[in-house]
């Protein structure tokens, strides 16, 4: 992404609606095809508290089969190269919010050191996951991330950095950067995905500045610049 570039500009990527979302749900999920100004009002007054992982999950939702299993076939792996002008980012904590309805949504907040914060919607199986790694705690038996890394690491490689790296459709997207003695290589992943394994990896977690900027306007107050995700 260049200087002059805006999140967002990602030719052939018009089926990308798999990630996580600055203004819905995760598509994946209940809630898909919601805009900020339905979420805002579905729970604009919502209890926000802290996620607790041992807690009950979801009902499991009717919605038709989750769009990231059907409308990627024609995706290229890799987008153009683009520069990017990073910064690193903390997973502050993953939150829980309960509308009067009933609506459960999870988010991970980031913040930069400029205290710049933004939200990620995620599913709860992934809010599970990034608050276990967050928090150190560890089942006796490895869940999906904790695989994952394991064959990563298996296989001669290690969890180098990620980077969030676009903003489209106010939706999230990332690269997971993994590398070796002699190769690196970049793969397009979700957020919550690449948070996982970054915290489990101990690797650094890093986000465009133009994500930033698209998702914390410099010119709205803070509360109102974390976006309605």
């Amino acid at each position: 992404m260049s200087q002059d570039s805006f999140p967002g500009d990602r030719p052939g990527d018009a089926n990308r609606e798999d990630e996580e979302s600055v203004g819905q749900q995760p598509s994946e999920g209940p809630g898909r095809g919601f805009t900020p100004t339905d979420l805002a009002r579905l729970f604009e007054n919502s209890k926000t508290g802290p996620f607790d992982f041992s807690g009950p999950s979801p009902s499991p939702s009717d919605d038709a089969t989750p769009s990231w299993l059907t409308e990627r076939a024609g995706e290229r792996e890799n987008i153009t190269p683009k520069k990017f002008f990073e910064k690193e980012v903390k997973v502050t904590a993953v939150y829980e919010q309960t509308a009067i309805t009933g609506a459960r949504a999870f988010f991970v907040q980031l913040r930069d050191k400029s205290d710049r914060e933004i939200k990620v919607y995620v599913g709860h199986a992934e809010a599970t996951s990034i608050s276990m790694a967050a928090e150190g705690y560890n089942f006796r038996r490895p869940l999906t991330h904790d695989l994952t890394k394991t064959i990563i690491e298996r296989m001669g490689w290690k969890v180098d950095r990620i980077l969030i790296d676009d903003l489209y459709n106010e939706t999230f997207y990332a690269k997971l950067t993994l590398c070796n003695e002699s190769e690196v290589v970049d793969i397009d992943c979700r957020p919550s995905d690449a948070i996982a394994l970054a915290l489990r990896s101990r690797a650094p977690i890093y986000v465009a500045e133009d994500v930033l900027k698209a998702a914390f306007p410099e010119d709205l107050p803070a509360e109102e610049g974390d976006s309605s995700e």
